[in-house]
């Protein structure tokens, strides 16, 4: 009888460790899910992020590219609103941010400015930057972002300035110059054309335009 009793309690102990070591093999299983789950979320706040710095690039292209052009809003005559189009639809931008982008560029709704900083790098590498925002603290918080990731800082007025001379910049349409001087199509010669600009750049190969700085 005494033997049958120990057996009995040996028996007993051994289903509880080997509740408890289910037990806790359940329990472990928990926190690697948990962590799936956050992984996923991270991943997508990263994407959203992507897609969030992407449309607003695209944003800006397409404003610059109607404002450049004096307001032209047609990408049939205008070949950088064409490209710029083509890129944002490329990139799944969704309609009404395109449409958004078309309405300020051509100076519907609220209008962004132009804001000047003045930063200085390192080794003492002074920086003028321009943005375009609607408000001015809308731009401040990204500013102060990049400057630290590159050892730079923002600086006050007329830290920076004095280094440099503001240029302009034209855009030009080589079909526009073919078109009032046929001669030049074959022979034309940037330096030549640009005699009263500082300095004159063609685009690419493919492109259509000239850039001239003054």
């Amino acid at each position: 009888m005494a033997l049958r009793a120990v057996t009995r309690q040996l028996l007993a102990t051994s289903i509880a460790h080997t509740a408890l070591r289910r037990s806790l093999n359940t329990t472990r299983l928990l926190p690697a899910g948990h962590s799936k789950w956050a992984n996923i979320k991270h991943q997508k706040a990263r994407q959203d992020k992507s897609r969030s710095i992407l449309f607003a690039r695209l944003h800006r292209d397409i404003v610059i590219a109607i404002k450049g052009n004096g307001g032209n809003a047609n990408p049939e005559s205008n070949l950088r609103l064409k490209t710029a189009l083509a890129a944002a639809r490329n990139a799944d931008m969704p309609k009404d941010k395109i449409e958004g982008a078309l309405r300020v560029g051509k100076g519907e709704g609220v209008q962004a400015q132009v804001f000047t900083f003045e930063c200085r790098g390192p080794g003492g590498t002074l920086m003028i930057v321009e943005a375009e925002a609607e408000r001015r603290e809308h731009i401040v918080p990204e500013l102060n972002k990049w400057c630290q990731r590159f050892e730079a800082e923002v600086c006050d007025v007329n830290t920076a300035q004095w280094a440099f001379d503001k240029r302009g910049r034209v855009v030009v349409s080589k079909a526009d110059i073919w078109a009032k001087n046929p001669d030049l199509q074959e022979n034309f010669d940037p330096e030549e054309f640009a005699l009263n600009f500082d300095n004159v750049e063609e685009a690419d190969e493919d492109d259509d335009e000239v850039f001239l700085f003054c």
